[in-house]
């Protein structure tokens, strides 16, 4: 992706321009993963490294806060960069991949400033830690990506706001829509809302650590309404909820299945 190309949305406000230095920036660190970000922390650029350390592409990111980090660590990620005047050295951390998966990484963060010296937007650069530890998490990935890719049941990857960020093929069977149409999407858009009361009490319950089960139903792209038997399944990160797997059969196959 060059940054000649490089597509400006609608989403925030941008203080980002298109300047000498800041292209100057983009060819020094084009070896690395980094992202630009605003002030606000909303993503403004994300470079091919970082698709291919995180898993997550451009236009999936412009406009919305760093996926990598997740949950009560957003707001500290948030306050440290500002306490820091959007700038700190090399620090270790764990970031999370777009599969739901984990790496160990070292990011440092750098102010960019226009041509009076006042901050405008900050550089977010990450390396991978250390070679050996990120090969033994990728050998960990492949036979979760498999279960993952080729479950006959939905399953799905929610963050701690409600968005869903990961799902696999057949969450489009089931529910009709594609990934772009899902992606960082609330779930219960595709609940009808006598649902949410219900499913908003299973999320918050799941976020705590407590695994629920329960029968829903959703409605279809098409506006046929599909039952299911619905697990919630915390994803934890030392004691830490990072964000719920949810695995979704249809009514009929969990039938089946206690016969």
């Amino acid at each position: 992706m060059s940054f000649n190309n490089f597509d400006y949305t609608d989403k925030p406000k941008r203080d980002f321009q298109h300047t000498d230095e800041i292209a100057a920036v983009i060819t020094k660190h084009a070896e690395v993963a980094f992202v630009i970000c605003s002030l606000q922390h909303a993503v403004l650029y994300s470079n091919d490294k970082f698709e291919q350390l995180f898993g997550w592409h451009p236009n999936e990111l412009l406009g919305y806060p760093l996926p990598t980090v997740l949950g009560n660590e957003r707001t500290d990620f948030n306050d440290l960069v500002t306490e820091h005047f959007y700038e700190y050295t090399t620090k270790t951390s764990e970031r999370w991949h777009r599969d739901g998966f984990t790496r160990v990484v070292r990011e440092s963060i750098s102010p960019l400033r226009n041509h009076k010296g006042e901050i405008t937007s900050y550089i977010y650069i990450v390396k991978e830690h250390n070679e050996g530890l990120n090969q033994e998490l990728v050998s960990n990935k492949q036979p979760f990506q498999s279960l993952f890719d080729n479950n006959p049941d939905a399953v799905l990857i929610i963050n701690p706001e409600g968005q869903l960020t990961g799902m696999n093929p057949t969450t489009y069977l089931l529910s009709g829509y594609d990934r772009e149409e899902l992606l960082l999407v609330s779930l219960l858009s595709i609940c009808p809302p006598e649902q949410h009361q219900h499913l908003s009490k299973k999320f918050e319950r799941a976020l705590r650590g407590r695994p629920q089960n329960f029968e829903t139903f959703i409605t279809h792209k098409n506006g046929t309404r599909i039952d299911l038997h619905l697990s919630l399944i915390p994803i934890a990160n030392e004691g830490d909820n990072q964000g719920i797997y949810a695995i979704a059969k249809t009514s009929h196959n969990a039938n089946r299945l206690r016969i």
